[in-house]
């Protein structure tokens, strides 16, 4: 109960936070959403309201308009985007789990055993995991690694150092502690390498608020070859507008089943 009650006090407090962001961003950002809405559905911007859910996804979790316009702008990616994200990659897959991007913080704060929440136990059915974490609530990176036990578990950070040393050693030092959970959620364990490698990717603009949708991007490139990503070939290159915008479209594509123009 405390749980709970806890995670109710935090809602509330955003909640306050993210009605006034919102309300300045519906204004700036309208135009741009009723461009990517294309014509058949401008008439859901008379709607723009706070809870106004463009569809209630099965990742427990809405997707907002009020998301959709932190996309569109340069604030911090929201987690139901980033989670709205990885279920749409993941209906496009069937050799890659992506990992619920809540899992990471809810076993931080609250139970480090990742079934409690989530119903995670089926990701040994896959080649490939990718992870997403939000470190501190402030900053989003991810870990992609193969489900062969002894695989090597690989880190990625948009606000890495080039220099791979240096970005290694910047590296959180519990990434294999957390990975490791995962898993002993499955009997017997699955257990990976401890020392944990880093893949340098492009580093975002700082004070950009990037991360977010750097790790979408991530994922996505990650799950057009996920063999050749892991050798270290990153092949993205960095453009927040571009990656924002395309990210929106294609979720408001997948949600509305490609009614969108």
């Amino acid at each position: 109960m405390d749980t709970l009650l806890l995670i109710a006090k935090r809602r509330h407090s955003s909640n306050r936070q993210e009605k006034r962001t919102f309300l300045s961003m519906s204004r700036r950002q309208s135009a741009l959403i009723a461009f990517l809405f294309g014509p058949k559905n401008i008439a859901l911007l008379d709607g723009l309201v706070f809870n106004s859910n463009i569809r209630e996804c099965e990742i427990n979790m809405n997707f907002r308009l009020f998301d959709l316009c932190g996309l569109l702008s340069y604030c911090f990616v929201t987690d139901s985007v980033l989670q709205c994200y990885m279920h749409y990659l993941q209906s496009k897959t069937n050799i890659i789990y992506f990992v619920n991007p809540q899992l990471y913080n809810y076993m931080d704060t609250f139970d480090k055993r990742p079934t409690t929440p989530f119903d995670c136990n089926d990701w040994l059915n896959y080649q490939y995991i990718f992870w997403p974490f939000n470190l501190g609530n402030q900053h989003w990176v991810c870990v992609a690694f193969k489900t062969e036990p002894g695989s090597t578990i690989y880190y990625m950070d948009s606000m890495n150092d080039p220099n791979p040393v240096v970005a290694k050693q910047n590296m959180p030092t519990n990434i294999s502690d957390i990975v490791s959970v995962l898993g002993k959620s499955v009997s017997p364990p699955v257990t990976w390498k401890n020392e944990v490698e880093v893949i340098i990717v492009p580093r975002q603009i700082r004070g950009n608020n990037d991360c977010g949708c750097c790790v979408n991007e991530l994922a996505r490139c990650f799950s057009a070859d996920p063999e050749y990503f892991l050798q270290g070939n990153v092949d993205v290159n960095f453009d927040s507008i571009s990656w924002r915008c395309g990210q929106a479209t294609t979720l408001l594509k997948w949600l509305y089943h490609d009614v969108c123009n």
